[in-house]
């Protein structure tokens, strides 16, 4: 479950900061918004999107080398692969 949160959040994560940036785009063609309020505002976006990647990459790299530990007994197994290729 938390292999799959993480991914997903690694995936959704740009497009919601590119979709972010294009809203804050057309709100300021739109309506104009005080830079300074916009600037905290896309600050605490950005920094929030910023840190759900990085927390979600670094979930991802442990849950990888966690794994690890705890291979199953047929991953240390010899693969015959001449036996997979069909004219060998």
């Amino acid at each position: 479950v938390l292999w799959r949160m993480s991914a997903v959040a690694i995936t959704c994560t740009p497009w919601l900061g590119l979709n972010a940036y294009l809203v804050r785009e057309i709100i300021n063609s739109v309506q104009r918004v005080p830079n300074s309020a916009m600037h905290v505002i896309w600050g605490v976006v950005c920094s929030a999107f910023a840190m759900l990647y990085i927390i979600a990459r670094a979930v991802l790299l442990v849950l990888m080398f966690t794994t690890l530990r705890d291979l199953h007994p047929d991953a240390y197994k010899t693969v015959l692969w001449t036996s997979l290729v069909p004219h060998l």
